[in-house]
This record gives C-alpha cells, structure tokens and sequence, in this order.
C-alpha cells in the first residue's frame, strides 16, 4: 500500500464549553438526517462545493473549503472550517446517489436517496490516481480539545477490481458498517505503514451489477495519542484509484451529549460523552484483503462508556434534547440501544405518607455523584424539596426523597444525573462534563385508608316493602382521596329507579356529588369531589323488594 507525507493540518479546537448539541443550521459539513446507517446522530459529514449542505459537480483545487457553525451552549458554538491541500490529479464535489449503484444515499442522507440527496459528501476522482490532505480547525471558546475520531467511507459503487479509496492517519480503523447491496465480494484491508500510522483501503472486486446497488463499507478511525500536534491538531491524508468514476466521503467524530427526554418545562439536562470507546472488527492488519460483506465478519461499532453513568449500560449521543410527554426519546435507538435508560425500574411509585422517606438503589458504574428529583406536586418544574443525592459505590446510589406536603396522585417524571463533579448535578437542569441524564414517567399512587360502610333498613322485608340504604364513606387519611368513585351493583328482587335521587351530607370538608342519581350509583359510579383526611359522606336512597321471578 501507498503511503503519503503526512502533515499537521487538520486542527479542531473545541473548549470552553461542555457539550455539542447537534442542531443543523446552514453550513456546509452536516449531519444526516436520513437513511438507515447506525451512527447518523455521531457522524459530521465534510461537504463540498458550497452551498448549504454543498453542491456537486464542482472542481476541487486547493484551498477549497467546507465549513459548519453549530450551537453548543446558549453563548457558544462550535465553528469548523476545513480545507483541502496537496492535491494531486484531479477531484470535484459528488453526490452520492448520482449513480443507480451508490449505497451512501441509502445509508445516510439530507432529503432522499438518489437525486433528491442534498448531503454532497463525495470527493470524487475519475480514471487515475488521486490524492489529497484534508486540512481542519474547530474552536470553541478558543480552547484546544481532542476530536475523537474520523469517518471514512465509499461514496460512489466501484466498478472494476482496481479501483480502491484509502485512508491514512495515525491511530486505529475499525469498519464499523457494511451496506450489503447486491451481495457481491466487497474488500478491505488495513496495514501498518510505518511512523505510527495506519492506512485501510476498499475495493469491490465484485464490481456493478445493472439495476443492484453495490456494496459500501464505512469505518472509523480512533487518533493514537501521538496522532495530536500543536493546538491538538491531527493529521489525515487519502487517496482514490478511479477505473471510471470513484467518490470517498470524509466525516469527523464530533463531541456529543447525552440529553434529558423530560418535558420541556423540566429544563435542560445535558452530558458531555467523553473519548471515544470502539469495539475492534475482525480485520487485522497486514492480513491482506479479506471480503468483508459476509454475514461472519465481525464488524467493528463505537460503545457507550465503559464507566461513569447509570444504569447497567452507558449512554450515547444524541442530536439534542428529544422532550416529550413521555419522557421515551431517548430510550429508542442510538449505538447503545433501547436499554440504554435502566438506572429506574419502575413505572409507578407508591407513596404512604408526607416527611416519609422513599428509598431507591440506583444502578451506576463509577465513583461519581448521583443525584434525582421527583415531581411530587405536578408543577412542571423539579424543586430543591425534591432532590436526593448519593455516591455512586459499589455499583449503585442509595438515594432518599422525602416526602413534601403538597405531594399529589397522578403522572409526574423523575430525572437522575450522574457526574464525576458533584457540583455538577446540584441542579436538575445545566451542563455536566461526563456522566448521564434519565428521564423517566412515573404514576405517583398516594395510600390512602378509604373505608365504606353499607347499612339497610329493615333488614328483612316483605314483596312491595321499601327498604333504606345508608352509605357510609370515610377517609382515615394520611392523604386525601378526591376523586374517589362509590358503586353500588344493583340486586335480584329490587327495584331501584334509576332516576330517583341519592341523597348526600358531606363533613369534615367533603363534598357531594352534583345531582346523584341511583342509577349512577348503581352504574358507573358517583365520584367524590373533595374528601381529604377526616372527610366524610353518607348517602341515602330507597329500593322496594320486588316480586320473585314465576
């Protein structure tokens, strides 16, 4: 394999602030927002040309820019700006999904697949060697931070057994997805080239087949600590072999966040992931190329962290805060999986009196802080009354609310949040170097000693006698229990008229229902506006024994 003199030239400077939400405005290096690849949340594709997400067709000489500007915090952006240098043959701007055999489109786009892709990631040489160095710089509050990775990828299906694209820098590729297409042999290799630097190269020995599209493979590379020079700049250089056309697709590992799921009026919670954990492929270097599209290789994948966060499994990177009603946005896809969310197991939460303790193990793994609130009074907001906090140890936190006065019945969420620096995670909302955010629904279900006592008048009676019904209901409290609903199934061999009326006196600051009938109490029910601790309501109505059946 070929191997190129590698500069210092691709700077990213990222500091001053703590987490990258992905929130695309007009730039020219975009994340997907379609397409069935894994890792469309991590991935910041490079784009060429102009333009928004850039512009194909265009010749690239050197100088030739890519740029993006995307908020972090409400008083930072992370701006990038990259350009090509070195360029030797000639190379310009592609789309993938020009042509009926790209697989890129498929897996990640803007738009659409085919022509409607406004993701213009392809660098595209067409018959001849090409090269290029790829040169970047990212700040953000002017400090130095370490971009954890780098995206390489096939943007144009290959169409004869020399045609190849290569990467190389130096640290670690690892293939991470293979689109399988049309289920031809598709190749790759990696080879240790000397200087601490590794290349990876594809090709499709397998070649086009009309109307299929062809395989594609995407790996990523994790940057050995030497790979970083002054101002942590890394260094990465590429060539493609074109037998027709042939298009590499260049995108960067971006700092990403774990976001809170809650409601929007709940705040913001957000988490920086720190580093970058791969899980290596089944391709060792120096190996030669093996065929890579079969169902037994052993493809690489980015893994959540191995430690600080809650639950049993690390959190992934999101594109922002996914609020909703419930609080589920985050718990339904990314590298981690839809078991990502663990740390609460459960759906309802049983609450016997107020200034009570409710205790919770909490699952975690690290030596950090753990910190949750519960909203106890339904306001939207959590509050200071409801916070509990705890060291993460031996694999768990042992958290204790107690309860407020003015807990209330009813759907409500909790959020945990785990960080290294406890101060961190004093509040429910904010930023947090490392750790994790859950937001979870929960029924808070209030106990309450609710006693019903039912008393008839005479208590044997004759065919025509009427008879009177006397029903006690009482609450003993700790909590109140409006909304409560008294149902009284009618009998065989009495008549009850449905309209006649249920009369009711209420004490202790109970309430009656409006308009009780016999029929509502014998069919749905008579739901109780008001009957708090020491509240109490007798109703009364009249039935007459009727005639046995023949």
């Amino acid at each position: 394999m070929k191997t190129r003199n590698l500069r210092n030239a691709c700077t990213l400077l990222l500091a001053g602030g703590l987490f990258a939400a992905h929130l695309p405005q007009a730039h020219a290096a975009a994340y997907a927002t379609g397409g069935s690849g894994q890792y469309r949340n991590e991935v910041l594709w490079l784009t060429w040309g102009g333009g928004v997400n850039g512009t194909a067709g265009l010749p690239l000489a050197d100088g030739a820019t890519t740029s993006a500007t995307i908020p972090v915090t409400a008083n930072q952006d992370l701006v990038l700006e990259c350009s090509l240098s070195g360029i030797s043959g000639t190379i310009e701007s592609y789309r993938p999904g020009d042509w009926s055999g790209d697989a890129l489109d498929d897996m990640y786009n803007i738009g659409g697949t085919g022509a409607a892709n406004q993701l213009i990631t392809g660098i595209m040489g067409r018959t001849g060697t090409h090269g290029f160095t790829v040169e970047c710089q990212a700040t953000l509050g002017g400090l130095p931070y370490r971009i954890p990775g780098l995206v390489m990828a096939d943007a144009e299906s290959m169409n004869t057994t020399t045609e190849y694209l290569e990467g190389t820098a130096a640290g670690t590729w690892n293939v991470v997805e293979v689109y399988t297409g049309n289920g031809n042999r598709y190749d790759a290799r990696k080879d240790d080239v000397g200087g601490g630097l590794q290349a990876i190269r594809f090709g499709n020995p397998g070649g086009e087949q009309n109307g299929t599209t062809s395989p594609a493979g995407v790996t990523f590379l994790t940057f050995d600590e030497a790979a970083y020079g002054p101002g942590e700049s890394i260094t990465m250089a590429f060539e493609i072999l074109g037998g027709g056309n042939t298009a590499i697709a260049i995108g960067l590992l971006a700092p990403s966040a774990d976001f809170g799921d809650a409601p929007g009026s709940y705040g913001d919670a957000a988490h920086l992931l720190r580093g970058l954990v791969a899980e290596p492929d089944g391709l060792a270097p120096g190996a030669g190329a093996i065929d890579i599209n079969t169902p037994g290789f052993q493809l690489g994948q980015l893994a959540p962290p191995d430690s600080g966060f809650l639950g049993s499994i690390g959190p992934d990177g999101e594109p922002g805060t996914q609020a909703g009603v419930d609080a589920d946005g985050d718990d339904s896809g990314g590298s981690a999986g839809s078991a990502e969310e663990d740390a609460w197991t459960s759906d309802t939460l049983a609450i016997t009196g107020t200034a009570q303790p409710i205790d919770r193990s909490i699952a975690c793994v690290g030596t950090g802080t753990v910190a949750g609130w519960i909203d106890f009074d339904h306001n939207g907001a959590f509050d200071p009354d409801e916070r509990a906090q705890a060291a993460c140890s031996g694999g768990a936190a042992a958290l204790s609310w107690i309860v407020p006065a003015d807990v209330s019945p009813g759907s409500s969420y909790v959020r945990l949040r785990y960080a290294t620096d406890a101060a961190e995670v004093q509040s429910p909302s904010g930023e947090a170097a490392d750790g994790e955010a859950e937001d979870h629904a929960v029924e808070l279900e209030l106990a309450v000693d609710v006693s019903l006592d039912k008393v008839v008048t005479p208590t044997n009676a004759s065919v025509g006698q009427v008879v009177d019904y006397t029903v006690t209901v009482g609450n003993a409290g700790p909590f109140a229990a409006d909304g409560a609903v008294v149902t009284d199934p009618p009998v065989d061999g009495l008549d009850c008229a449905p309209a006649s009326v249920v009369a009711c006196s209420a004490s202790g600051g109970a309430q009656c229902p409006a308009a009780a009938t016999v029929g509502d109490l014998q069919g749905a029910g008579l739901t109780i506006p008001a009957l708090p601790e020491g509240g109490e309501l007798v109703l009364e109505y009249q039935c007459t024994v009727a005639d046995p059946e023949p």
